[in-house]
């Protein structure tokens, strides 16, 4: 949808910044992390890989700590906090964020109470909300964006000097 977004065709009404739809744009990190390089300095920044991250997020934390100097023994809660999820009714959800001024009004005749109201509105939410993992990309799909992305990859782990060449092989390998 990429190509019909440029245009202004085809973006949802919930998106604020049209540009964070433009994938392939976003996905171009060698250029962006060059900068980070030439402006801050390589040893002023520090680079994470997702993949590392999601293997030993508690290690990746560690070496955040270290590098920016921070007392090795402040800890933190590293739940996920962003779950994959997805609406039940997208009718509820439209309803629950940004209600008419029916609704408003009739809410407020039917629960006098803003506290009580508000979680009403805390119980919808979560009730209209399912959690799920997200399934396997399609293959066919995997494979033409590893070829379109491996000379970009390739780049990047130079800049890194890190052999990212996985991000290239298909999971059936």
């Amino acid at each position: 949808a990429e190509d019909d977004r440029r245009r202004g065709r085809r973006i949802p009404r919930s998106v604020m910044v049209t540009e964070g739809l433009f994938y392939r744009d976003t996905a171009s990190y060698t250029e962006q992390v060059q900068r980070y390089f030439d402006v801050f300095g390589r040893d002023r920044v520090l680079v994470i890989i997702y993949d590392d991250f999601k293997a030993d997020t508690a290690r990746e934390y560690r070496r955040t700590l270290e590098f920016l100097g921070v007392d090795a023994g402040f800890t933190t809660d590293l739940a996920v906090i962003n779950p994959n999820k997805r609406s039940r009714s997208t009718f509820l959800r439209d309803l629950l964020r940004n209600p008419s001024p029916w609704a408003v009004h009739a809410a407020r005749l039917l629960v006098p109470v803003p506290a009580w109201r508000a979680r009403l509105r805390a119980a919808a939410e979560r009730w209209n909300t399912v959690y799920f993992k997200r399934p396997p990309m399609k293959p066919g799909l995997r494979a033409r964006l590893q070829a379109e992305f491996a000379p970009e990859i390739g780049r990047l782990g130079a800049l890194l000097g890190r052999d990212l060449s996985g991000w290239c092989v298909s999971q059936a390998a």
